[in-house]
């Protein structure tokens, strides 16, 4: 029987998953889901069983699950999204698995004629949930496409690692995952990783040994920043027009990761000016982050070189180095070497990971 391993970080900003040693089939699906009635579910059906789907979607956005029916992804943000599930409640069945069902259904579009193993990232702090997060998603799942098709999964083994050291992975260790990487630093050093809700600072060594003991989290992350800046934007009085129809806050979609990444949100047909706003709202998160690194993980003086993981660290980098860190900037690393790929490290680094382990034999 066939058997592939599927690597994901289901992140609670992106979703992220692989295929076993192939980097290039990476798939990115926002962090949205919505729940929709079966009477919307089936009315697609018949529209795609007459020939009338054309536009409608590609199949892996719209699909049943468990006798819920679920849109996943782009569509769920420009619909509203249901609230997004963070900690112990985000792991549960009904949520967790048919967020892993949006990223299989794009790795493997007509299913998988045999069994998977799940390599699954996790936050730090979410250790205690990891039994709940394995069962979720093993064993055999059914899914029903809006075309109508049935695709089966059959999940034979669930293991986990933590997302920050998966960025650290990710830097230290060649695609092979069983060779250093040329250059890297050695010594004592920091993985700093920025994630949606969560950012943590995890102390490591070189040789790989990663000192759990010590790592600390911080209970924000790039959300926070995010609705900060919904907020700046929403008080702007230049931008009233533009966002007369707001409900609420701005939408945590792809307008505003690109007004973090460039300074510029897309509204009304204009580019509005964001850096201001920007600044501004990553002061609490740089301030929380620096006050841990000083307070209670002894500084700069206490590493050789600092690793900065997650998507948030690759929208933050520089902010870090100028603002948080005060550390060598030459010795500040990002775990992905392009930092518009930053939000992958973290999956990437597990990915090397899991080559290390088969050449242990784990399987």
């Amino acid at each position: 029987m066939n058997h592939e391993t599927v690597i994901v970080d289901l992140g609670n900003s992106l979703l992220k998953g692989m295929k076993e040693g192939i980097p290039s089939s990476a798939v990115v699906v926002p962090h949205s889901l919505k729940h929709v009635t079966a009477e919307k579910f089936r009315e697609t059906q018949s529209r795609m069983k007459k020939g009338l789907g054309r536009g409608v979607g590609t199949a892996h956005d719209l699909f049943s699950y468990n006798d819920q029916y679920y849109v996943v992804g782009e569509k769920a943000e420009q619909m509203g999204a249901d609230t997004r599930r963070s900690g112990g409640v985000k792991y549960s069945k009904e949520y967790y698995a048919p967020l892993l069902m949006s990223v299989l259904l794009r790795l493997y579009p007509n299913g998988f004629d045999g069994t998977l193993a799940i390599w699954a990232a996790f936050p730090p702090g979410d250790i205690r949930h990891v039994d709940v997060l394995q069962s979720s998603i093993g064993g055999k799942h059914v899914v029903t496409l809006d075309d109508g098709r049935l695709i089966t999964f059959k999940v034979k083994k669930v293991y986990t690692y933590d997302e920050p050291v998966g960025g650290l992975w990710n830097y230290l260790l060649n695609g092979d995952g069983k060779h250093y990487r040329k250059g890297v630093a050695t010594g004592y050093g920091l993985c700093v990783d920025v994630g949606a809700k969560i950012s943590n600072l995890v102390p490591f060594y070189s040789d790989g040994r990663v000192s759990y003991e010590r790592s600390v989290s911080v209970d924000l992350g790039i959300h926070d920043v995010m609705q900060q800046v919904s907020d700046i934007l929403l008080a702007t009085p230049d931008y009233q027009d533009s966002f007369r129809n707001v409900r609420g806050s701005l939408p945590f979609d792809e307008d505003m990761r690109n007004a973090l990444k460039y300074g510029q949100y897309a509204a009304g047909g204009y580019d509005l000016d964001a850096l201001g706003a920007v600044a501004d709202a990553t002061t609490n998160l740089r301030m929380q982050i620096k006050q841990v690194y000083e307070q209670q993980l002894g500084g700069a003086r206490a590493y050789k070189f600092i690793v900065i993981t997650g998507g948030g660290g690759g929208l933050m980098f520089r902010q870090l180095v100028e603002h948080v860190l005060n550390f060598a900037p030459e010795r500040v690393y990002p775990a992905a070497d392009n930092l518009d790929l930053m939000h992958l490290a973290n999956m990437y680094g597990g990915d090397k990971a899991w080559a290390a382990m088969q050449a242990q034999g784990v399987r």
